[in-house]
This record gives C-alpha cells, sequence and structure tokens, in this order.
C-alpha cells in the first residue's frame, strides 16, 4: 500500500496543474481475448478543454489484434470522432503587395472524422521493466462542414474619424468593409506515421504499475514533416483481474500551430478498462 500511495501522491501535482491550465480527457474500453493470438476491443472517449469548460472531442472507437509471437503484435481499429474547433481571427494580407489587410473572424464549428490505423508493436521485458516499440499508420477523412465567417478589411486610422468605425484585433474599419459570410469547410484526408516508445516498471507485489511514453508524429503525404510529440506519464491500477484504471499526465506540442489549431497541451487523462 505505501508504494503505490507514494506514486498517486507524486502524480497529484501534475493533475492539479492539469485540471488548472488546460482539461480532462476520460475514456473507457473493453478488451477481450479470442483464444491466445486474437483479440477485440471497443473504447468511448471525451474530452474538455478551457478549464475543463467546453467539450471538445466525442470518439467511438472498436479494434481488433493478433499476436504474431510472444514479442510482435499487429493490430487494426476504425473510429467515429466527432471534434470540435474554437474561433479563429487570422489576419490577411493582400497578394500582390503582402501588406496587411484585415481578419478573417471564424466562428467556432464541429466536424465529423472517420479514423482508421494500423499498427505493428514489439514488446520486450528487461528485469521487471518492459519495454514496447508501436509504430503506427494512421488515416484520418475529415467530413466536409460550414462555419460563420466574418471579414474585416481595408483597415483605417480612427484619429479624427467620428462614430462608425468597428474595432477588431486593434484595428479599426468601415462598416461597409465588414462582411458575414458562410465559409465552407472542405474533406481532407491525412496520412500520419505515430511512432510511441513505452517503458513500464513492474513493482512486486504492487497492483499499481506506473509507465513513461514518448510518441512523435509525422505526415506521410508531406515529406514526412513532424507534426506533433506527445509524453505521457501515470499509472495503471489493477483493481482486479478484470477491471482497471489509468490516470495519466499528458504534455502535447504541435509543431505547427497555425495548421492543426493548438500548439501546448496539458491534460489529465483517467481511463477505465475491462478486460473481460
Amino acid at each position: 500500500m505505501k508504494h503505490y500511495f507514494i506514486l498517486l501522491m507524486t502524480l497529484l501535482p501534475m493533475a492539479v496543474l492539469a485540471e488548472s491550465e488546460y482539461g480532462l480527457w476520460e475514456s473507457v474500453s473493453v478488451s477481450k481475448d479470442l483464444g491466445t493470438r486474437w483479440g477485440v476491443g471497443a473504447e468511448m472517449d471525451l474530452r474538455t478543454t478551457d478549464f475543463l469548460k467546453n467539450l471538445s472531442r466525442a470518439g467511438l472507437g472498436v479494434d481488433a489484434d493478433y499476436k504474431v509471437t510472444r514479442w510482435l503484435k499487429l493490430g487494426a481499429s476504425y473510429s467515429y470522432i466527432y471534434d470540435y474547433t474554437p474561433a479563429t481571427l487570422k489576419a490577411t494580407y493582400k497578394k500582390s503587395t503582402g501588406v496587411f489587410n484585415g481578419f478573417n473572424d471564424d466562428a467556432s464549428y464541429w466536424r465529423s472524422k472517420h479514423r482508421l490505423t494500423f499498427d505493428m508493436t514489439g514488446k520486450w521485458k528487461i528485469g521487471r521493466f518492459s519495454l514496447a516499440l508501436r509504430e503506427r499508420y494512421q488515416y484520418t477523412h475529415f467530413m466536409p462542414t460550414e462555419c460563420q465567417r466574418v471579414k474585416y478589411r481595408g483597415p483605417v486610422q480612427a484619429a479624427g474619424v467620428s462614430g462608425e468605425l468597428i474595432e477588431k484585433g486593434g484595428y479599426y474599419f468601415w462598416p461597409d468593409e465588414v462582411e458575414s459570410v458562410v465559409d465552407d469547410k472542405p474533406g481532407k484526408n491525412t496520412h500520419i506515421l505515430r511512432s510511441r516508445l513505452a517503458v513500464e516498471y513492474n513493482i512486486r507485489h504492487c497492483p499499481v504499475t506506473p509507465a513513461v511514453t514518448y510518441e512523435i508524429q509525422n505526415r506521410l503525404d508531406d515529406s514526412m514533416a513532424a507534426t506533433k510529440h506527445r509524453l505521457t506519464a501515470g499509472i495503471e491500477w489493477k483493481l482486479s483481474k478484470k477491471y482497471y484504471i489509468t490516470a495519466d499526465y499528458v504534455y502535447q506540442h504541435e509543431f505547427r500551430p497555425e495548421e492543426y489549431e493548438l500548439g501546448n497541451l496539458h491534460a489529465l487523462s483517467i481511463g477505465a478498462k475491462i478486460k473481460l
């Protein structure tokens, strides 16, 4: 009891930091072995952002895996994801001169995604440590949608002008240069390679297993450009032969925040696992 109590107390400051700065990820998964080689599962997850105020994602997925050898496993999954994009304000520039020309103010919107993954995982034991290296191909189809956009064009000086100017982003615009339109978000596809290294430590006679993972994601359709990396540290707590809970601190950094919306992310990830 003493050992895993110390581990939980060590994780508590990270959990508080994640909740106070960003959000919470929650998941419930069910898995079952079909003989000695095959396994199937299902998972539901929810994510919140903005100090837990807003739901940012809901997902539902199914998966299957096959053990080729004692140390090598193949897997595949399908997930439906309903994803939230927050409101954004982006500067625009004239193509001919590159001079600042105003803003596009996009309202927030939701979008459906369909995701397929195929992966290969190698796992090795070194004493009480377990090392796992997973290479995963991830294909995501973004369904087309639309959002409300307000265009602000032709910024002017406010000095000496009375009344009618509209302020946005510290600049001023004439009302007839502000236009509300519907912006179409076309469907698109992404192809990502996700490489993840995980390290677990088996504490003797203890139901809690601490683990650390590092993952980097690269775009296969863009010259292997790195898109994000993710560091996770936490525990898996075995409550019984069938029931487990997990608690992790997640730090994620995206290398292209102007394209992928987010820059740095801190989250507390809590999960419940049922192994039938």
